[in-house]
């Protein structure tokens, strides 16, 4: 059922507005083959994680504690992870596989069975994107219905990059927005510095070549071996 747009702005953050400061007790996460970097607690601990056919990279972060917090959580099947997935495909194109879509009243998060909850606009970094918490039912380990649940998931990215951030069985919700908050997309030149010029042989003294090899009578051979 969708709820209201009263209660929903006043639980939304406005991450627009938000200052991205370091905080105590943070670690910065940065990959720049995946073009992403953000923040996230010093006890929490970033590994790869399993990707779809469609995604660059893909992480989980969970607590370092996270074996007894499972315990604690009723063994939840995802809770305390939070999924993050890049994608080279800009922002405009990735909502097509995305579960946000665009309705006469504005944009909604579709969930299991047809449900559907209000989703918010959200631009922070130099992306913009959409933010919700999506109806889904919980499931134990291996098994077991609990009931239902909502994940808070948000796709944002440019007209480069994307990234989809879900958060699944509950947890810490204040690290999916403080995730979110801080995410950014890290420019092309940034990802793949470019190669500096290779200088063997020259030097640049006084804005002139200069060789610091001796010349030859002779042209080296090319070696493909």
């Amino acid at each position: 059922m969708l709820r209201t747009a009263c209660s929903l702005a006043a639980t939304v953050l406005s991450l627009a507005s938000l200052a991205p400061a370091t905080q105590k007790g943070e670690r910065t996460f940065s990959d720049p083959s995946c073009h992403v970097t953000f923040r996230y607690p010093a006890d929490w601990v970033v590994r790869p994680a399993s990707m779809d056919s469609g995604s660059v990279c893909g992480f989980r972060i969970r607590p370092l504690a996270w074996d007894s917090l499972i315990v604690e959580a009723d063994s939840v099947e995802g809770a305390w992870t939070i999924l993050l997935k890049v994608r080279s495909k800009g922002f405009d194109e990735a909502i097509g596989s995305s579960p946000f879509e665009r309705r006469d009243s504005g944009w909604v998060v579709l969930g299991r069975l047809g449900l559907e909850n209000v989703a918010v606009p959200v631009a922070r970094n130099g992306w913009r994107g959409l933010r919700g918490d999506a109806p889904f039912g919980c499931y134990r380990m291996g098994g077991g219905y609990m009931g239902a649940c909502e994940f808070p998931v948000a796709l944002v990215g440019t007209d480069d990059y994307s990234a989809t951030l879900e958060s699944g069985g509950g947890g810490a919700p204040e690290v999916f927005e403080r995730i979110l908050e801080t995410l950014r997309f890290l420019p092309m030149h940034e990802s793949h510095p470019p190669r500096p010029p290779s200088l063997s042989g020259v030097a640049r003294v006084a804005g002139r070549r200069r060789r610091t090899t001796p010349r030859t009578r002779y042209r080296a051979q090319d070696s493909c071996a």
